[in-house]
C-alpha cells in the first residue's frame, strides 16, 4: 500500500513540477463553402458547391517543426520535405464527409505575426502518374490574438476575424499544363481553441490510484 500511494504522490509531483516542453492544442472552423472556382477536368473529389458545411480541425505541436523567431514573430516549418515532423495537421470534413487526401500531408506551416495566426497544410498524390500529379491546399487566417508566441494561442482571445481558403489542382509534368483546378474561400461561423493538460490527466489518474488504494484498505479491514 505504501508504495501505491508513494506512486501515486510521484505522478502529482511529476505533472505539478514537469511543464510540457511543447505546446499541443486544436482550432476548429466550423461553416460554409463559398465562392468554388473549377476549371479544367475539375472533378466531384477536387470542387466542392457553394454552401457545402465543411469542419476544419487543426492540431498544432510547438515541438515539432524548424522553429524561427523574430520581434513580434514566431513560425514552425515542417513536414517529410524539409525532414522535420508536422508542425500542424488537419481533419477536413466537408458534408459529414471527411477528405482523407489530408493525411499524407507533406507539409505545414504555422505562423504568428502581429496577432495574426496563419495555418496552411498541403498533401500531394504521390502514387499519381507525372501526367496527373495532384495537390492539395487548405488555409486558415485567424486575427486580432492576444498572442505573442505560439505556445500561448490557447490562451489568447480568439477573434471572429477569420478568413480560408482551400485548392485542390491537378498538374501534368509531362506537358507542364495544369489538368484541373479548383478553389474555393471559407466562410467561417466559429472558431474555437482547446488544449489538452497532460498534468491534469496525471493528476486525475493519481487520485483514481488513491482512491483504489483506500477503498481497498476499507475491504481489508471490514474483512479482519
Amino acid at each position: 500500500m505504501r508504495k501505491s500511494i508513494s506512486l501515486a504522490a510521484s505522478l502529482v509531483a511529476l505533472a505539478v513540477a514537469a511543464p510540457s516542453a511543447a505546446t499541443i492544442y486544436t482550432l476548429t472552423y466550423t461553416g460554409t463553402i463559398e465562392n468554388v472556382q473549377l476549371s479544367g477536368a475539375a472533378n466531384s473529389s477536387s470542387g466542392f458547391a457553394n454552401g457545402d458545411a465543411f469542419v476544419a480541425k487543426y492540431t498544432v505541436d510547438t515541438g515539432n517543426g524548424s522553429r524561427s523567431t523574430s520581434p513580434g514573430y514566431d513560425s514552425l516549418r515542417g513536414g517529410p520535405e524539409n525532414g522535420h515532423a508536422l508542425a500542424a495537421t488537419v481533419v477536413f470534413t466537408v458534408n459529414g464527409i471527411k477528405q482523407i487526401a489530408f493525411a499524407s500531408a507533406v507539409d505545414s506551416a504555422v505562423a504568428l505575426y502581429s496577432g495574426e495566426l496563419d495555418l496552411n497544410v498541403a498533401a500531394v498524390d504521390d502514387y499519381a502518374s507525372s501526367a496527373a500529379t495532384t495537390y492539395y491546399g487548405i488555409y486558415a487566417t485567424t486575427t486580432s490574438l492576444a498572442a505573442t508566441n505560439l505556445d500561448q494561442i490557447p490562451r489568447g482571445a480568439l477573434s471572429s476575424q477569420s478568413s480560408g481558403h482551400y485548392i485542390n489542382y491537378t498538374y501534368n509534368y509531362d506537358t507542364n499544363r495544369t489538368v484541373s483546378r479548383a478553389t474555393g474561400d471559407f466562410i467561417f461561423d466559429s472558431v474555437a481553441v482547446a488544449v489538452p493538460e497532460p498534468a491534469s490527466w496525471l493528476m486525475m489518474i493519481a487520485g483514481f490510484g488513491l482512491v483504489g488504494v483506500t477503498a481497498r484498505r476499507r475491504r481489508m479491514v471490514l474483512a479482519a
